[in-house]
């Protein structure tokens, strides 16, 4: 059977943190707390778990797989030794190519989640992979499930929100998706990828210049999932619909804005973007952007 190639989907579900300047850096990653992955009763037969832990990173996943196996079948209630039979699947999927293993490991997350005592970091991370891998399979609405459930259980974890606003409109379902992004602005007002999303939402919905504004900061914001040239192409078009005769130059800023709130250049005012305009060309088919209003500009 051939193994499930990726599938394009219509938004970006990337989950980078943003690093912002290297001493940014540093401070944020001294007052972020370690994960936590193993229970009380994982500490106690931690040596055996990562001898099981070592063949698997060493790339054995065979041999990682059956010690893993043994170890559920040993300890049945701990969650970290289930955890890593699941990942050994996971690896031994792609080593294999094989849709009916990654549907064994799919299995075997969901029950890592389902177990007494299950430290909040590992059920977000087994739930989150989870999703991942049904996605890849093209399960769709099982992974909208997934997602629903890390909801239901982080509610204030607005990364999981955005994903299952992500899952709603992979399905087609931008209504809920719309009440999701709602939501997530109103936890984080100022969260990017809501907003670029929310605002394509709205721009499907006809409401043009209402999704201006939002796809227009989202952009600006430079949050991960956001750099993505069909936004870039909404916002343009948006903006020629509502009758707007600088749409080159105002991208064109919108780019270099979000670029100076990423620390990478400054900004430009107008006359410095009309001189640097002849870049746009390059940057939209960067991002892979096709705009064809930019032949109407240039006959003005």
């Amino acid at each position: 059977m051939r193994f499930a190639q990726e599938r394009a989907t219509v938004m970006s579900m990337e989950a980078f943190v943003w690093q912002g300047e290297k001493e940014t850096q540093q401070k944020e990653k001294a007052k972020k707390k370690k994960p936590k992955f193993f229970n009380k009763f994982d500490k106690g037969i931690k040596a055996e778990l990562e001898a099981a832990e070592k063949l698997r990173k060493k790339g054995k996943a065979e041999e990682a797989l059956k010690a893993f196996e043994m170890l559920v079948n040993k300890y049945p209630q701990s969650p970290r030794a289930r955890y890593g039979k699941a990942q050994s699947e996971d690896d031994l999927a792609e080593k294999m190519r094989s849709n009916e293993i990654l549907q064994r490991a799919i299995s075997t997350y969901g029950e890592v989640a389902s177990l007494p005592s299950v430290p909040d970091d590992l059920i977000k991370l087994t739930l989150k992979r989870r999703a991942d891998r049904q996605q890849f399979l093209g399960r769709m609405r099982g992974s909208l499930v997934t997602l629903q459930k890390l909801v239901s259980l982080f509610p204030n974890d607005t990364s999981f929100k955005n994903n299952l606003g992500v899952g709603y409109l992979l399905i087609g379902d931008n209504s809920n998706a719309k009440k999701i992004y709602e939501e997530v602005l109103n936890l984080a007002p100022n969260d990017g990828f809501a907003k670029v999303h929310y605002g394509f939402i709205l721009k499907a919905e006809n409401k043009i210049a209402e999704s201006i504004p939002y796809l227009k900061e989202g952009l600006e914001s430079g949050d991960p999932g956001t750099d993505d040239g069909r936004f870039y192409f909404h916002l343009g078009d948006a903006m020629q619909r509502v009758g707007n005769k600088e749409v080159e130059f105002d991208l064109f800023e919108v780019y270099l804005k979000k670029k100076t709130v990423c620390g990478k250049e400054p900004g430009a005012n107008r006359q410095r973007t009309r001189y640097y305009s002849y870049h746009l060309h390059s940057f939209l088919s960067a991002v892979g952007v096709i705009i064809p209003l930019l032949h109407v500009l240039s006959k003005r």
